[in-house]
């Protein structure tokens, strides 16, 4: 049975082609979602494509997005760049370290920063040419963020460390030794725990959280603003908004802390640990606790506004207006009624296991392993409705209607590429083949 399985994906493999990612690649039925069955959920395409990656080897990764781009990190050490909107494959940067491990990518206004292995690379926003990378002086253990000055992650020695990206691009152009990089170092935060998920920023300050039961939050000089102990360990990532620190623990908490002071502002139990990272949309607070549902809170008091938690709902993948967008136990895409929590719908997208937390956008990013990239999006909203940043939205020119018909929809191709951008040459494209409260000190 298995040389029979084993010989009908060598066949499928073929059939395929190396960019043909419309086909399907399961007899059963086709890969892409339709239209039409999108439509179930009042939700339609908006583009498809592939990520560049060795086909034969190679999973992604990571799917993150960056305001108007969309990453792609393969297994392979390839960083694929797309536009959000359009799908136009900006630009595929190989890394190199086959296999090393790595975080999902993070980027301001010009650079993409990213660890691959021990690496610290930083590639052009625009163009994906490397500008510097170095090996880090000790393991990573988290995810970079950064800010305009400054890029900060966690090390396995219980380190939050912060790397001056003026005195990179200025002085280190070129790969650098572990001793020459140590002069970018501007500060090192010692705890005496393991620092496991990524810290957040407010602008002024970043926090994060260690292995026992605390809460750090520095300024971005290494100022200690203070520390809050939880009864639990901290379980999930941090999460900050409007002035606002959210720390989610294996007890079932929830605390809002202001982000300046540590002051409590609310805290309550959900039933369940938490241990996917909440997610803010403008006012609203969404926490999928396990094997409870979703909660929707009020983000600024903790009210809750839903009866009752959205059953079965483990994920946060996205949300619009009306709507709330989540993943199940069965990787099916739910829409929910986002003022009662209702299950509106469902529809089986199994295989397109990477699915982007979208609270920037009302638009839905999902991937496979194999490399293939949909978009989707509600029908007549051609711009994209921004939560955190709507001064983003482009002011756009009115024009009186026209008088012509609009031509009859057509199936969307697959978003276009730029080859001439495109770093590596000798990868192949992808196949698609209330309770005691936490203390501040």
């Amino acid at each position: 049975m298995r040389v029979i399985k084993m010989l009908l994906a060598v066949v499928l493999a073929g059939w395929l082609g190396a960019t043909e990612v419309a086909a399907q690649s399961n007899p059963l039925g086709p890969l892409l979602p339709t239209n039409s069955a999108l439509s179930r959920l009042k939700l339609t395409r908006m583009w498809w494509g592939s990520a560049t990656m060795d086909a034969g080897r190679d999973k992604l990764l990571f799917l993150t997005l960056d305001d108007n781009l969309l990453f792609a990190h393969s297994s392979g050490g390839i960083l694929n760049c797309f536009d959000s909107e359009t799908g136009r494959k900006l630009w595929a940067s190989s890394l190199g370290g086959q296999d090393d491990p790595a975080f999902p990518p993070i980027a301001n206004d010009k650079l993409v920063i990213i660890v691959s292995g021990s690496n610290l690379f930083a590639l052009n926003k625009l163009t994906g040419d490397v500008v510097w990378e170095f090996p880090l002086p000790v393991s990573p253990s988290t995810s970079p963020i950064i800010d305009d000055e400054q890029v900060y992650l966690g090390t396995s020695d219980g380190s939050m460390m912060a790397f001056d990206l003026n005195q990179l691009s200025l002085r280190f152009n070129k790969r650098l030794t572990v001793e020459s990089a140590g002069l970018a170092i501007r500060w090192k935060y010692k705890i005496t725990a393991n620092i496991y998920s990524q810290p957040v920023t407010s602008g002024e300050t970043i926090s994060f959280a260690g292995t026992n039961r605390t809460t750090y939050t520095v300024s971005r000089a290494r100022d200690l603003r203070y520390t809050f102990d939880t009864p639990a360990p901290v379980s999930a990532g941090l999460a900050t908004n409007r002035g606002l620190l959210y720390v989610c623990t294996g007890d079932a908490r929830i605390f809002a802390l202001d982000v300046m002071t540590g002051a409590m502002r609310w805290q309550t139990v959900v039933g369940s640990p938490i241990y996917e990272t909440p997610r803010l949309i403008q006012d609203e607070l969404f926490v999928s606790p396990e094997a409870v549902g979703m909660f929707r809170f009020r983000a600024r008091d903790g009210a809750e506004i839903w009866e009752r938690p959205a059953r079965g709902i483990e994920k946060f993948v996205g949300a619009t207006p009306d709507a709330i967008f989540g993943s199940d136990r069965q990787m099916n895409l739910v829409r929910l009624s986002r003022q009662t929590g209702q299950v509106q719908g469902a529809l089986a997208l199994n295989r397109f296991t990477l699915r982007v937390p979208n609270d920037l956008t009302d638009r839905l990013y999902m991937a496979t392993t194999t490399g293939m990239i949909i978009a989707l999006r509600e029908p007549g909203r051609e711009l994209p409705l921004y939560f955190k940043f709507p001064e983003r939205l482009p002011i756009m020119p009115e024009f009186a209607p026209e008088e012509e018909a609009e031509a009859p929809a057509t199936e969307e191709k697959p978003a276009e590429e730029k080859p001439a951008e495109e770093k590596p040459t000798e990868e192949k494209p992808a196949e698609e083949k209330p309770a005691e409260a936490g203390t501040s000190k």
